[in-house]
């Protein structure tokens, strides 16, 4: 948010964590104002941010937490509040995230429950939702032009799984 307002851009940030939206304030008390909370369920929302001319959405490790009814859902409110060649940019989990897919099982409407434990994590009852690979990912966003498509993968530690994530950027 900092890098676009440094731009001069009207900015919307919004998260569900009400610790995430603290820091955010600390750290950028020139914008705070422009930091709020926002309901998760995308049936309790008209729309995420603004309501329309939105130029730039950014979806970083969020946007896979949804069922598929509720990933679309959202998808819509999103894309209806964009302008025209508006830039919409987001990660998703991929299935090469070894740690998480492996230790999960389907579960409803695209989720996959995750439960395992280790000697530094213990996730129980996390549901997710990971993608296949590149056009699997092209198919969630289809409403969008794909400009760029690429994914990153963390792994800091010999005793952690990677984060493989796939990163989507697209316009409308």
């Amino acid at each position: 948010m900092n890098f676009f307002s440094a731009r001069g851009l009207n900015i919307q940030g919004v998260d569900i964590s009400e610790t995430d939206i603290a820091t955010a304030k600390t750290r950028y008390p020139h914008i705070a104002q422009r930091f709020s909370l926002c309901n998760p369920d995308p049936n309790d929302n008209h729309y995420y941010g603004f309501p329309e001319d939105v130029s730039v959405v950014t979806a970083l490790q969020a946007l896979y937490y949804f069922s598929d009814k509720d990933f679309d859902s959202c998808m819509a409110k999103l894309y209806r509040s964009m302008r025209p060649g508006g830039v919409f940019f987001a990660t998703m989990m991929g299935e090469k995230s070894k740690e998480f897919f492996d230790n999960s099982t389907e579960h409803e409407d695209g989720l996959r429950a995750v439960n395992f434990k280790n000697d530094r994590i213990e996730v129980k009852d996390y549901y997710m939702s990971f993608i296949k690979d590149e056009e699997h990912l092209k198919q969630k966003f289809s409403m969008f032009k794909p400009v760029h498509i690429g994914y990153y993968a963390a792994k800091y530690r010999e005793d952690e799984g990677d984060g493989f994530h796939y990163t989507f950027c697209g316009t409308k």
